[in-house]
């Protein structure tokens, strides 16, 4: 083995908000795909952020998937601020 490189990692899903599947065959319903979840900056810190913010710093996870979902209107792979 090389310890320049890592063998595996973990990886966190779904950052972030995201906790909606949908129904099967009910296209009208909202899904993850199509989900706006609106939360405070409060919630986001005090709630949601901190699983992923503790499961990296402490856990060493060392990779993320964003979710499918907007987050406040920003599709979460295109969300810069959570993603830097």
């Amino acid at each position: 083995l090389d310890d320049r490189y890592l063998q595996g990692v973990a990886t966190l899903k779904h950052f972030l908000a995201n906790s909606l599947e949908g129904i099967p065959n009910q296209p009208h319903l909202p899904s993850r795909h199509s989900i706006n979840a609106k939360i405070s900056l409060y919630d986001l810190a005090s709630t949601y952020l901190v699983p992923f913010q503790e499961t990296i710093q402490r856990g060493g996870a060392a990779g993320i998937m964003c979710s499918y979902n907007r987050v406040n209107g920003v599709p979460m792979c295109a969300h810069e601020h959570f993603l830097r």
